[in-house]
C-alpha cells in the first residue's frame, strides 16, 4: 500500500526558539506501520522519544531522518538550540527502513540533487528531501526529476528562512538500479542539503499501469499531434492522471482531457524530438510511461512510405511560425563622458528556441569596443556629446527580430569645486528634473535587489533597502525615498562591482545609518557615484573595499546635507567614511556639510578614515569641501592618503585630526575657512 497518510508543517515561524513542537498525522496510525519523520531547519534536533535517527546532515542547516513504530498520531520534537524549520511525517504501510544517503553544500545555487541510492529488491517507497536557507527571500522548489512526485513544499518566512521540499516515488526495486532526483529552487539558496531514503512496503493490491502509446517520427512541423494513453487500474481505482512535457524543444501547450492530449508540432532547422510523460496514481501507488515524438526540419523534403499508399514528398514552410522577440532596454540620456555604459537585453523565444543573438553599434560617433557576452554588453561612453544607437538581434535560424536603443552622452560639465556645490546643481536638479518627470517603480514591501539599469524611476522604499547588485545595476536620474530607521544603507552595493548612481536624489528620513553604502566590503569596486544629492542620514557615503583593482571607485560632484541631529553619543555623524580596505577610491568636487548637526553633537568627521582593524588607505580627495562641528577630517592608522586643494571649515574639535601610524600621506594646497565660505582663508596647508 505504500504511504497511507502524510502531513507537513513549520516550527517557530515567528522567531527562533528552543521550545518543543508537535508533529502529527490526520488519524491514528497502525501498530504495523512505520512512521517516517524528516526535519530541516537552522538548528540541531534532539532525537525524539521512541524514534531512531537513520540519517542526518548538519552543516549550515540541520537535516534529519527519523523513524519509529506506528500506533500514535502525534509526536513531540525538541530542538537542542533555538531555531526554526520545517517537518514532514508519513505513515508507511508495513514499512521497514532499508538504507539512506545524505549530502550538503554550503555554497549558493538554484538547484540541488540527492545522491544516487540503490535499494534492495522488492516494493520500495523512496523519500527525497531537499532543503536550503536564505536570509533574503522565501523559496519553493519545483521540477523534481526521476519521476519523483512532490508531497510537501514548506518554507519559514522569517530570519534564515529554512525550507524543505519532499518528494516520493514507489518502485519495484531490482537491487541494482540506483535512484536520485534533482529539484530547482525558486530563488538562490544557501546551505543546501539533501536526504534520500528507501523503505520496504507491501503492495498486496498491485500498482496501476499506463501506456503512453508508440513513439513517432517524421511528424510534419506545425501539424496537430495527438497523444493517447491506455490506463489500467490495480486493485484500487485510479484517482488522478496527467500528461506532461519532459524534454526537447520548448514546452508546447497541451489541449484536451482524459486519456488524450493534442499539441502543435515544433519547427526548426533541425529535427526536434520531444518526450512526453503519462502519470497515473491510485492515491498511494504511481506509474509512469514516456513517449517520444520527432518533427522533421522546416523546409526539408521528407520521403514518407505507407503500407497501402505510394511514397510521397512533402515540403513544409514556416508560414505559421511565431518569430522570437527582443527588447534592447530603455533609452538613456545624460550619460557622463567616460562612464561605463551597460546594455541589457530581454530575449523571448517564439515557436522555436533562439539559436543566435548579437549586439551591434548602428550610428552615432564611432563604434565602441564591447565587453561581455549573452544578454549584456558594456562599453565606455565617448568623450563628447553624442547620441549612439545600438541594435539587439535574435534569430531562431529561420525567423529573426531586432530592437534598437539610443544612448546619449551629455556635454562635458563645467566642473565646479566642492565649495561651490549646491542643491541646485546636484542630483535631479543638475539636469533640470523634478519628481514630476519620473515614474514610480511599483509597490515595494521588502528589500529590493536591482541588477539592470533603472532610468527616471521613483523608488519609495519605506523601511526596506535598495540593493544594487553587479555591473548592470545603475540608477540614472532617479529618486530614492527611504524611511529606514537603522541599518547599513538606504542604498547598498553588492556583487562584483561596476554599479553606478548618476544625477539621483537619495532622501532619507531619520536614518541612523548610511544613505549609500557597500553591502560586502570585499566585493565593492569600480563604483561611480556622480552628482548625487543626499539628505537626512547620519552617514552620507560609506565605501569599503579590499579589491586590488586598478580602476578606482569614484565619488564626484555630490552634495550631502541636512544630516540627522544627534540624540545621544552612540552614532557616527560622518560625510564620507572608509573603515576597511585598500582598494583605490577618489572623492572629488563634493561638499559634505555637517554643520547643521549642531555644536556639541557626536560628529566624528566630514571626512572620516578609521580602520576597524589593520590599515585602511588609498583614498584620494580632490577639490572637496568638508564642513561640520566635530572633526572635519579624522584619520587613524592609514596609508596612501592624498588630500589636495580641499577646504575645511573651522570646527569645535579641530579641522584635521590624525592619530596612529601615518604612511605615504600627501597633503597639498589645502585651506582652512573662517566661519563661513567666502570670508577668506586661515593658515596654509592643513597637516
Amino acid at each position: 500500500m505504500g504511504i497511507l497518510q502524510q502531513n507537513s508543517g513549520l516550527f517557530n515561524d515567528g522567531g527562533a526558539s528552543s521550545a518543543s513542537f508537535t508533529v502529527s498525522l490526520p488519524s491514528t496510525t497502525s501498530a504495523t506501520s512505520r512512521i517516517v519523520l524528516i526535519i530541516a531547519g537552522n538548528t540541531t534536533i534532539t532525537t525524539p522519544s521512541g524514534f531512531t535517527l537513520q540519517a542526518s546532515q548538519v552543516n549550515w542547516m540541520g537535516h534529519y531522518l527519523y523513524d519509529c513504530a506506528g500506533g500514535a498520531m502525534s509526536w513531540t520534537v525538541t530542538p537542542s538550540a533555538a531555531g526554526q524549520g520545517t517537518w514532514y511525517v508519513a505513515e508507511v504501510d508495513n514499512g521497514a527502513f532499508i538504507n539512506a544517503l545524505g549530502a550538503n553544500n554550503a555554497g549558493t545555487g538554484t538547484t540541488y540533487s540527492t545522491l544516487s541510492l540503490t535499494p534492495t529488491s522488492g516494493e520500495r517507497v523512496l523519500f527525497a528531501s531537499i532543503g536550503g536557507m536564505s536570509s533574503t527571500v522565501v523559496r519553493t522548489v519545483s521540477g523534481w526529476t526521476g519521476s519523483f512526485v512532490e508531497e510537501a513544499d514548506r518554507s519559514v518566512t522569517t530570519n534564515d528562512r529554512p525550507m524543505q521540499g519532499v518528494a516520493t516515488r514507489t518502485v519495484t526495486a531490482n537491487g541494482s538500479t540506483a535512484y536520485s532526483t534533482t529539484t530547482t529552487y525558486s530563488a538562490t539558496s544557501t546551505g543546501r542539503s539533501a536526504l534520500i531514503a528507501s523503505y520496504a512496503t507491501t503492495n498486496a493490491n498491485g500498482s496501476p499501469t499506463t501506456s503512453a502509446g508508440a513513439s513517432q517520427i517524421n511528424i510534419e512541423p506545425y501539424s496537430t499531434v495527438t497523444l493517447t494513453a491506455v490506463d489500467t487500474a490495480g486493485a484500487n481505482p485510479i484517482t488522478s492522471s496527467s500528461w506532461a512535457w519532459v524534454s526537447g524543444g520548448a514546452a508546447p501547450t497541451l489541449l484536451g482531457s482524459g486519456l488524450t492530449r493534442t499539441y502543435i508540432a515544433p519547427a526548426g532547422n533541425a529535427a526536434v524530438t520531444q518526450v512526453f510523460r503519462r502519470t497515473v496514481s491510485d492515491g498511494t501507488l504511481t506509474a509512469t510511461a514516456d513517449v517520444s515524438m520527432t518533427a522533421y526540419p522546416v523546409g526539408e523534403r521528407v520521403v514518407r512510405s505507407g503500407v497501402d499508399a505510394p511514397a510521397r514528398f512533402m515540403v513544409v514552410t514556416s508560414a505559421n511560425a511565431v518569430a522570437p522577440t527582443t527588447n534592447a532596454g530603455v533609452d538613456q540620456t545624460s550619460i557622463t563622458q567616460g562612464a561605463t555604459v551597460t546594455l541589457t537585453a530581454v530575449d523571448t523565444a517564439g515557436t522555436n528556441p533562439i539559436t543566435s543573438s548579437s549586439w551591434a553599434w548602428v550610428s552615432g560617433g564611432t563604434a565602441p569596443t564591447f565587453s561581455g557576452s549573452g544578454l549584456t554588453r558594456t562599453y565606455t561612453a565617448p568623450a563628447s556629446q553624442v547620441t549612439q544607437v545600438f541594435r539587439r538581434t535574435v534569430s531562431d535560424g529561420t525567423l529573426s527580430a531586432t530592437d534598437d536603443i539610443s544612448i546619449t552622452t551629455a556635454a562635458a560639465s563645467s566642473v565646479q569645486p566642492g565649495w561651490l556645490r549646491t542643491p541646485s546643481n546636484t542630483g535631479l536638479a543638475a539636469v533640470g528634473l523634478t519628481s514630476a518627470n519620473l515614474t514610480t517603480y511599483g509597490t515595494i514591501s521588502s528589500d529590493l535587489t536591482i541588477t539592470t539599469p533603472q532610468y527616471r524611476k521613483i523608488f519609495n522604499m519605506g523601511t526596506s533597502q535598495l540593493i544594487l547588485t553587479g555591473p548592470g545595476a545603475t540608477l540614472t536620474e532617479c529618486l530614492v525615498v527611504s524611511s529606514r530607521v537603522s541599518g547599513h544603507g538606504c542604498v547598498q552595493f553588492s556583487g562584483a562591482g561596476g554599479q553606478q548612481i548618476i544625477n539621483t536624489d537619495v532622501q532619507c528620513t531619520g536614518t541612523t545609518g548610511e544613505a549609500i553604502a557597500v553591502k560586502s566590503w570585499a566585493e565593492a569596486k569600480d563604483i561611480l557615484i556622480h552628482s548625487v544629492k543626499i539628505t537626512g542620514a547620519t552617514i552620507a557615503i560609506w565605501i569599503d573595499s579590499d579589491q586590488n583593482n586598478s580602476n578606482p571607485s569614484v565619488v564626484s560632484e555630490c552634495y550631502a546635507y541636512n544630516f540627522l541631529p544627534e540624540t545621544g553619543n552612540q552614532q557616527h555623524r560622518d560625510g564620507f567614511t572608509r573603515r576597511q580596505g585598500t582598494a583605490p577610491i577618489t572623492v572629488r568636487d563634493s561638499w559634505f556639510s555637517m554643520s547643521e548637526v549642531g555644536v556639541g553633537s557626536f560628529v566624528t568627521g566630514a571626512l572620516f578614515i578609521q580602520p576597524t582593524s589593520g590599515v585602511v588607505g588609498r583614498v584620494n580627495a580632490q577639490n572637496c569641501y568638508f564642513s561640520g562641528d566635530g572633526y572635519n577630517a579624522y584619520l587613524q592608522t592609514s596609508d596612501s592618503i592624498t588630500v589636495n586643494n580641499c577646504r575645511f571649515k573651522s570646527t569645535e574639535w579641530g579641522a584635521v585630526i590624525r592619530q596612529g601610524t601615518m604612511t605615504n600621506h600627501v597633503w597639498t594646497n589645502n585651506y582652512l575657512y573662517a566661519n563661513t565660505p567666502g570670508n577668506g582663508y586661515q593658515g596654509a596647508a592643513v597637516s
